[in-house]
């Protein structure tokens, strides 16, 4: 192989890299309302649809009894918390659930993108390039970061249960881990599949560094043709 086709090769995974580092989040919309955003955000990977809202029980208050003012609760009243979602079909949903986890614990559950049945750690990790003892919000992926709000530098509950408790997950610091489930976590929303309509029929743009290395490939091989 000659050195102008190692070049060209060498780029070719540079523009893969780039197009492929996080997983592609999608906003949806759930309210059948475009002109309001999205509440919804749909995670390929996953395959799940988390609620844009990071912290839906703060912003609706009440709606189940336990709520604390700041939206968190305990393990029980976030099982309630999700099955009146679902039973209320909340913006035409009705499959609303809290995110899975393994039995996993420490600072390592959901930082390899095959390690998708910890579903917190995963967004932490992978979608946001978040690192293990730092905040999510202050994730690599300020894109991803943007399509939610709410984003809570805390302890989130999962929907896993064991003899000791449940299993939580530490978004200020990368952490799984177990605690009685008579504490008062927040709680971030999912439902399996997507399950929202595309924002936009717009064709996803590549990264301008992406496109940069586009460009010079596409310059290269037009000057070897020259040659």
């Amino acid at each position: 192989m000659t050195l102008r086709m190692l070049r060209i090769a060498l780029m070719i995974n540079i523009l893969t890299a780039s197009a492929a580092s996080y997983a592609a989040l999608a906003p949806v919309d759930l309210d059948g309302d475009l002109s309001n955003g999205h509440e919804g955000v749909y995670d390929d990977i996953l395959n799940i649809t988390w609620l844009a809202d990071a912290n839906l029980a703060d912003s609706l208050g009440s709606y189940v009894a336990g709520i604390n003012g700041d939206g968190a609760m305990d393990w029980d009243t976030a099982e309630a918390f999700v099955t009146k979602l679902g039973a209320d079909s909340y913006l035409g949903t009705t499959n609303w659930r809290q995110p899975t986890a393994s039995n996993c614990i420490g600072a390592s559950c959901g930082d390899a993108p095959a390690n998708t049945p910890n579903e917190l750690g995963y967004h932490y990790f992978q979608n946001f390039g978040a690192l293990s003892g730092n905040a999510v919000t202050d994730g690599a992926n300020s894109a991803n970061l943007a399509l939610f709000t709410k984003i809570q530098n805390t302890l989130y509950w999962t929907g896993y249960e064991g003899l000791a408790g449940a299993t939580y997950f530490d978004t200020s610091s990368g952490t799984q881990s177990v605690f009685p489930k008579s504490a008062d976590f927040a709680v971030w929303v999912v439902a399996d599949g997507n399950v929202g309509a595309p924002m936009s029929t717009t064709i996803p743009i590549l990264p301008l560094a992406a496109l940069g290395i586009l460009f010079l490939l596409l310059w290269r091989i037009a000057s070897m043709k020259k040659i």
